[in-house]
């Protein structure tokens, strides 16, 4: 690896954890100095956060798509594979809007509306007795983002891997790791903060904390599928017989 090259390749990683720690402490700073700015603005449906979380899929989808434009040098399996990766990215943002169920003003099905926690057309927030959709994707997110990059970190640690070209890199499992992390603290701080601040502020906590969680994975795939656009237009360079920008294991 070229070492003059290595700050570079410092800058990405950097970015994303400065990004993340951004959010962090700017949405619950913003919470505490100014609560009825961050309420009308940012909190609730269509609003800041929620608009963020559907373009963060939304890109990650179309990015992946664009990866097409190097299908000479995929096999099927990878065709397939990124297809329904794409697929998948864009029906989160489909469903973090609820499928435009308020740009269009159609209602909820009454069967939908009585087992949806939040009454809308959406599948993520549907909550049966023994089942959640939404464990869908924060099983996803954990295998793609965490486990997987982890156990395979001997085979996907070089920006040339060929596994690359399917999983996350694992500079990026601190991103997806930030979502399980928020949720657990507050699981655990449950009773901190409602004796510090009260049950209502628990209850904004903890849901906001979730609809962060949705934005921090949208942002983390949005970041992964950049890095696999990158490894496919690498691998179909070497193909070809050139060298990328940037190349150099």
């Amino acid at each position: 690896m070229n070492a003059a090259r290595t700050p570079y390749r410092l800058l990405a990683p950097i970015a994303c954890y400065l990004l993340f720690a951004g959010i962090v402490v700017g949405y619950w700073t913003l919470f505490a100095l100014a609560p009825v700015f961050h309420q009308h603005n940012f909190r609730g449906e269509d609003r800041v956060l929620e608009q963020l979380t559907f373009i963060s899929y939304f890109l990650a989808g179309a990015i992946v798509l664009w990866t097409f434009r190097h299908r000479r040098h995929m096999g099927r399996f990878a065709i397939l594979y990124l297809a329904v990766m794409a697929l998948f990215y864009l029906v989160c943002a489909g469903e973090e809007i609820s499928w435009g169920q308020r740009c269009f003003c159609f209602s909820t099905p009454a069967s939908m509306k009585t087992v949806n926690e939040q009454g809308e057309f959406n599948l993520h927030n549907l909550h049966f007795r023994t089942f959640r959709p939404i464990t869908v994707v924060s099983t996803y997110m954990k295998l793609f983002g965490i486990v997987l990059p982890l156990v395979l970190w001997r085979w996907t640690r070089r920006r040339d891997a060929p596994l690359r070209r399917y999983l996350s890199p694992p500079w990026l499992v601190p991103c997806f790791l930030v979502a399980e992390l928020a949720v657990s603290l507050v699981k655990h701080t449950r009773a901190f903060i409602t004796n510090r601040f009260g049950a209502d502020v628990f209850a904004v906590v903890r849901t906001d904390t979730r609809e962060l969680a949705e934005l921090y994975w949208g942002l983390s795939v949005l970041f992964a599928s950049i890095a696999i656009l990158a490894a496919w237009r690498r691998h179909a360079a070497r193909s070809a017989g050139l060298q990328p920008p940037g190349a150099g294991a």
